[in-house]
């Protein structure tokens, strides 16, 4: 874990779930596409959150 951390941002999802794919060789569209399904489900959450919040506040 320690070692994605040091070679990547701690913002990208590489470094925060300790995948360590990028060692293993992994082409970079492929690691958008897990940027992009990291994007997504972030998205879905905050989406999520709002709705409970608005929930609340009607």
């Amino acid at each position: 874990m320690k070692a994605e951390q040091t070679i990547f941002s701690n913002s990208t999802p590489v470094s925060k779930y300790g995948f360590g794919i990028l060692h293993k060789g992994l082409s970079s569209s492929n690691y958008r596409e897990l940027t992009k399904l990291y994007g997504i489900a972030k998205l879905k959450r905050l989406e999520a959150r709002l709705k409970e919040l608005s929930f609340f506040n009607n």
